[in-house]
């Protein structure tokens, strides 16, 4: 098994499980949340199933690299009204740990998502894909290499 088709199983993987425990409480996101992750889930699948294409990689990572200005709108809307009806004194408990719950995996995925789109892109670049720059971060020299680049 190659492992750029590995490492992308895990992270559509990941990211399907932190999307399905952050929707578990239902009033605290709205579906627009869960319906962007399950886009982000389904490029992914696509990105599984054909192993060479390049186009739907990039297709993968812009639509990262939106979900991630898409989650933060979405958690300064919607966090302080959840916050202000679930942790109040009279909300029980197991509805007030289920929204703390929702809330702690919704940031988990978000702070990994920047993880995702550094992974996504040295599949790009393992696939052949090419991109306008060459991106070089100098603590990691390796970096804008390919992953069979590196094994040779």
């Amino acid at each position: 098994m190659n492992i750029s088709s590995m490492l992308l199983k895990v992270v559509v993987i990941a990211h399907f499980f932190l999307t399905t425990w952050a929707c578990t409480s239902a009033s605290f996101l709205p579906t627009s949340y869960m319906y962007m992750n399950i886009g982000l889930m389904l490029f992914g699948t696509v990105c599984i199933v054909f192993p060479e294409s390049t186009d739907i990689v990039l297709v993968y990572l812009i639509t990262l690299l939106l979900s991630v200005i898409n989650d933060i709108i979405l958690l300064a809307i919607y966090q302080p009204h959840a916050n202000a009806t679930w942790e109040g004194t009279d909300q029980p408990y197991d509805l007030r740990n289920t929204y703390r719950f929702s809330l702690g995996m919704s940031i988990v995925n978000l702070m990994i998502k920047p993880v995702t789109a550094l992974i996504l892109y040295r599949v790009y670049k393992d696939r052949g894909g090419e991109f306008g720059g060459n991106i070089t971060i100098p603590a990691f020299p390796s970096f804008g290499k390919c992953f069979t680049c590196q094994v040779s």
